[in-house]
């Protein structure tokens, strides 16, 4: 079997198992194997063959995270291929590539109302960002799980909503200030007001987009996306003159920094963020909870 046959068969098995996001990962890491490897039977690709290909992606100084990803995809088609009873390579011998350690980067309060300060007041597409973007800085959400809120899952009463968490298919609860109540009550009106002209099959979607132009001038209107709803931030960011390093996951990271330097314990971040494992909280209480500096301080003094 042809190369590009195989990974738009595992593509499209894949589609019933996760995100649409994971699989569009999955699958330009794998066609851009597939070019190195120019087009190769599946059943001919060799460990040599995945092995010269991350060391070409070392060469060209792509980073240990890129790389791991590369990997990861490689081995996902190879178990497919095998699952499917096609004679190619073990998964098992695509080497484990390690993550590069980074410092996590953390956006401030202070870049938050600048960027906000520069969104222009009027334009349905602000008034929703700026709804999505409070509550990002609100609640410490991943993006997509702020794009997949539909508005049965807001209880603007009590300041709060339900969020389905990615990572676990599981459920939380998420909270918000009274400024954001402001924003989301702005945004709720404006999207009522399109959705008296325009259709849309999602009809419980929180945050939507019209397509085909702008307000008035659409035909329809869909749920918003998430990769255009990343764009959307870096676009704002640069026009507020922020760093690169701006975005929903910086703004995550310091919903955990807060957290953690307010004497909140792992269970309580790991739950307030909906990580799978309370492991992935401890980065936070490790490097900003302040207990280790007392405990220093109290045995030597000040």
């Amino acid at each position: 079997m042809k190369y590009k046959d195989a990974i738009n068969q595992f593509a499209k098995w894949k589609t019933l198992q996760v995100k649409q996001g994971t699989i569009y990962g999955y699958y330009w890491q794998l066609v851009n194997f597939g070019i190195f490897l120019h087009n190769k039977d599946i059943e001919k690709i060799t460990e040599k063959d995945i092995t010269d290909y991350l060391y070409w992606s070392d060469f060209f100084g792509h980073r240990g995270s890129t790389k791991e990803k590369q990997a990861i995809a490689i081995k996902k088609l190879l178990e497919y291929c095998q699952l499917k009873g096609i004679d190619c390579e073990q998964p098992q011998l695509v080497p484990i590539i390690k993550k590069d350690r980074t410092f996590p980067r953390v956006a401030n309060e202070s870049d938050y109302y600048k960027l906000l300060s520069i969104i222009p007041a009027s334009g349905y597409n602000h008034i929703r960002n700026r709804a999505i973007i409070a509550l990002l800085y609100d609640s410490g959400a991943r993006l997509g799980e702020i794009i997949s809120l539909n508005v049965s899952d807001i209880d603007v009463e009590n300041k709060q909503c339900i969020i389905k968490t990615e990572k676990n298919n599981s459920f939380r609860n998420i909270f918000f200030r009274e400024a954001t109540i402001v924003y989301l009550n702005t945004w709720i009106k404006k999207r009522e007001q399109i959705l008296n002209h325009l259709t849309i099959e999602d009809t419980d979607a929180l945050f939507i987009s019209v397509v085909g132009g702008a307000c008035g001038e659409g035909t329809n209107a869909r749920r918003c996306d998430i990769a255009a709803a990343g764009e959307m931030l870096r676009k704002y960011s640069k026009m507020a003159g922020l760093k690169s390093t701006f975005n929903a996951h910086s703004l995550r990271h310091r919903y955990g920094r807060v957290l953690a330097e307010k004497g909140a314990n792992n269970s309580v971040i790991s739950q307030l963020m909906g990580h799978n494992n309370i492991d992935s909280s401890k980065v936070y209480t490790d490097l900003f909870s302040g207990t280790l500096k007392k405990i220093y301080h109290g045995v030597f003094g000040e």
